[in-house]
């Protein structure tokens, strides 16, 4: 049986994940903002008229990244990741938007097993298991990683 989780249990998951996101997303604006405009006057007006409002979505900027990246030449570790770059972006945008409005839930049996549960359809449960916060660590790093690789080569486009 599943209950509403206490608010305690559940902030800290909550406010590491969305946190998280957050400082993605604030990456990828930089990263788009940079990219179309690397004039840092232009810049600065794109990032603050356009990026840092709320005309763009996050997955809005996740498919402006696609687009751009696809047409770069890069790697990490010599290894050609962009496919995994955009997954991590999907991934961590979904995760995001469930942890912000689908309700958190607890085992009743071990009040451990933490829940969302979609408020419109019930049935519809994500488990947020050891498994899945792994996953959703390892998209954050690829991320980081992405970002630190764009500063450190930026010339490597085509």
């Amino acid at each position: 049986m599943i209950y509403v989780a206490e608010p305690d249990e559940s902030r800290q998951i909550r406010g590491e994940i969305l946190a998280e996101a957050t400082t993605i997303e604030r990456y990828l604006t930089d990263f788009i903002s940079n990219y179309f405009a690397k004039d840092n006057e232009k810049g600065t007006e794109l990032y603050n008229w356009i990026f840092n409002t709320e005309l763009l979505t996050f997955r809005e900027k996740i498919e402006l990244c696609k687009k751009i990246i696809q047409n770069l030449k890069w790697t990490i570790n010599g290894e050609c990741r962009k496919e995994q770059v955009i997954g991590s972006f999907i991934f961590i945008n979904e995760i995001r938007n469930k942890v912000a409005h689908w309700e958190w839930c607890w085992s009743k049996t071990t009040k451990e097993d933490y829940y969302l549960q979609n408020p419109r359809k019930n049935e519809e449960i994500l488990k947020l298991d050891k498994e899945l916060l792994e996953k959703y660590d390892q998209c954050i790093h690829e991320l980081l990683q992405f970002f630190d690789v764009w500063e450190d080569d930026k010339t490597k486009e085509e």
